[in-house]
């Protein structure tokens, strides 16, 4: 077992203070050394837990008090990328005097910066137009998708939909599915689908992913309009569209993959901004796996790109050319609704319990838009270049371990959640939409909060310290894996 020491430093707090920075500082020191991230000239402190143990190991975090900060955010943050990788950690606060607060030895920062490469010519979204062909476009085709997502013994592993082409535009060639009455909502909804598809919004996502592969040879990306997609979801999280890679490696075999550059979309899809969202989506998708798969040729099957990550860029590009977060919006509250049990790495979104799981879609969303805002204008190209959509190809462009990135991920989380208390404490502004926990301390006495935090999930203390307290904040977890802790200042007025 290692044990862990963090004590307050009156030097550098006053000096923090007179620069104007009012921090929390702490120090953790260990028979392992210390680690130490600054960012944006906030020290904060990288805590871990014993590695290769299966004890009960305690680590004190810092020694909080109403005379420094009357309340701060406490930010816990599972990096473990392991799905059931679930903690139990028990925070204890242990009331303690101003007599037992010495100083803590001078702290080493370890700064860590981001290297910026210029970006490899090949690498660069391909720019090629659309093949133009000379053929008449099918009247009728037919199409596979999936029966389920998750297919039970016995059942059809796949469903033919036969469709009529309903319009043709420069871009596309819209299919209905030959099953659907055309009434009047639907010939709207295709409407609306041939004006959006020739929109500037395609243009945009083209721009910052790449074009479609004509993989048919048939000049056009081909929209078909299915009930079929609908029932991939559930009742109460439908699926609007739905784009499969495999449709754009070439040689699988019908039903498997289509041998097609083609996206689905429901026929329930409502016409509004969110058809535009989801258009957007799907086309990212298919220019995604265009690039990715087109030229691969035996390659493709080194390849490997985890969902979290696919669905991720897919959801930031959507806001970007539609203009409209309608399509995430909702899963942003839902991870923002239960942060410690929504995860941010998933490989495989097809797993019961992760497919359409709403709170995992708001962290990769949240994630990466963060990512790429602290990244250069070439972060998602220097992304879509690697060899796999995966947890070791961030870190190898960051030259970070993901431990690093995911840390700084969840300070920036706590930090904008501090900074929406002290508008809401201020202002009278409305509550931050970030749920956590309000903690308060008083004197004299221990107290205890009990959490449960999934693997790559980070959950979010409030503590509100009482007048003339001072408390020694412990964190006692059972685990492998490293747990890393930060205290964030509120310092509200």
């Amino acid at each position: 077992m290692f044990r862990f020491q963090l004590k307050f430093s009156w030097c550098w707090f006053w000096m923090l203070a007179a620069a104007g920075l009012c921090t929390v500082e702490v120090c953790a020191t260990s028979y392992r050394g210390h680690s130490l991230l600054q960012r944006e000239k906030k020290p904060v402190t990288e805590v871990k837990g014993s590695a290769g143990s299966d004890e009960c190991d305690s680590i004190a975090i810092g020694t909080l008090s109403a005379s420094e900060s009357s309340s701060t955010v406490l930010v816990l943050g599972n990096p473990n990328p392991v799905t059931d990788g679930e903690w139990e950690v028990t925070l204890r606060t242990i009331p303690v005097s101003q007599g037992d607060r010495t100083r803590s030895p001078a702290l080493v920062h370890h700064v860590v910066q981001r290297v910026s490469t210029p970006m490899p010519e090949a690498l660069l979204p391909t720019a090629k137009p659309t093949t133009t062909s000379t053929k008449a476009p099918q009247a009728e085709r037919v199409y596979f998708l999936p029966a389920t997502i998750q297919p039970t013994p016995g059942s059809t592993a796949h469903v033919a939909v036969p469709c009529s082409l309903a319009t043709v535009n420069a871009r596309t060639l819209i299919y209905i599915d030959q099953r659907i009455r055309r009434d009047e909502a639907l010939m709207g909804l295709v409407a609306a689908i041939d004006s959006a598809s020739t929109s500037t919004m395609i243009e945009t996502v083209e721009r910052l992913v790449g074009t479609v592969a004509d993989l048919d040879h048939d000049g056009h990306l081909t929209i078909v309009i299915t009930s079929e997609v609908g029932r991939l979801g559930q009742q109460n999280n439908p699926v609007y569209g739905i784009t499969r890679p495999s449709d754009f490696i070439r040689g699988v075999d019908r039903p498997h993959g289509n041998n097609s550059d083609v996206i689905f979309l429901s026929s329930s899809l409502p016409v509004s901004k969110q058809l535009h969202a989801v258009l957007c989506h799907e086309w990212c998708h298919a220019a995604v796996f265009s690039r990715r798969f087109e030229n691969s040729g035996n390659a493709v099957e080194d390849r490997y790109d985890e969902d979290w990550l696919n669905e991720a860029i897919a959801h930031v590009v959507e806001v970007a050319s539609s203009g409209s977060d309608s399509n995430v919006a909702n899963r942003i509250q839902k991870y923002c609704a239960r942060p410690g049990n929504s995860p941010l790495v998933i490989r495989d979104y097809c797993l019961p319990e992760y497919w359409r799981n709403d709170g995992v879609r708001g962290a990769g969303y949240l994630f990466l838009d963060w990512y790429l805002k602290r990244s250069d204008d070439n972060g998602l190209q220097h992304l879509l270049g690697t060899r796999s959509l995966d947890v070791a190809s961030l870190e190898a462009i960051e030259r970070q371990s993901f431990d690093e990135l995911f840390r700084s991920w969840t300070i920036g989380m706590g930090e904008q959640l501090a900074g929406e208390i002290r508008e809401c404490e201020m202002n009278g502004a409305k509550s931050p939409r970030m749920t956590h926990h309000r903690w308060k301390l008083v004197a004299g006495q221990e107290q205890t909060l009990i959490l449960r935090i999934g693997g790559t999930c980070a959950d979010f203390v409030r503590i509100e310290c009482s007048e003339d307290g001072a408390w020694q904040l412990i964190a006692t977890h059972s685990t492998r894996a490293p747990i890393q802790a930060t205290l964030l200042p509120i310092d509200v007025q």
